[in-house]
C-alpha cells in the first residue's frame, strides 16, 4: 500500500510544480532589448555592422528588427526567448564601422513561463571608440 501513497504524492507534487507554468498568461507584446551607441561627443552612432552572441559562441540574428531612432541597436528579442531560462545568460554585443567599434556585455534571462526576454544587467548606452 505504501508504494501507492508514494506514487500519489509524487504525482501531486509534479502537478503542483507544473501548475504555475500551465497558468502562465503572456501578453502579445514583442519585447526587444536595445542599447544606444554614441561616440565620444555623445552623438548617436549609425551604420554599425553588429553581432550578438553568447559566451558559447551561439549567434543571435537580432539585427533584422530595426529601431527607428538613430544609434539604437538590438541586443535580444522575444524571437529567442526559448534560448533562455530563469538563470541569466551572458550576451555579448559588438559593432563595427570603418572607423569605430563598440562592445558590451549583458545578462539576459526569461521567466518560467518563457513569455519575454528580460535584461538582468547591462548598460543602456555604449560609447564607440576609434578602431
Amino acid at each position: 500500500m505504501q508504494p501507492l501513497y508514494i506514487t500519489l504524492l509524487l504525482f501531486s507534487l509534479s502537478a503542483l510544480a507544473c501548475s504555475s507554468i500551465e497558468n502562465c498568461i503572456c501578453t502579445d507584446e514583442f519585447v526587444t532589448i536595445r542599447v544606444t551607441v554614441v561616440d565620444k561627443n555623445n552623438s548617436p552612432v549609425t551604420g554599425l555592422i553588429t553581432k550578438v552572441r553568447d559566451v558559447t559562441g551561439k549567434i543571435y540574428n537580432v539585427s533584422e528588427y530595426r529601431y527607428p531612432e538613430p544609434g539604437v541597436y538590438n541586443i535580444m528579442t522575444d524571437g529567442y526567448v526559448r534560448s533562455f531560462t530563469t538563470l541569466p545568460k551572458e550576451i555579448i554585443f559588438s559593432g563595427k564601422s570603418d572607423s569605430l567599434e563598440v562592445t558590451g556585455n549583458f545578462l539576459v534571462n526569461t521567466s518560467e513561463c518563457k513569455c519575454h526576454v528580460n535584461k538582468v544587467n547591462g548598460p543602456d548606452t555604449l560609447v564607440a571608440v576609434k578602431r
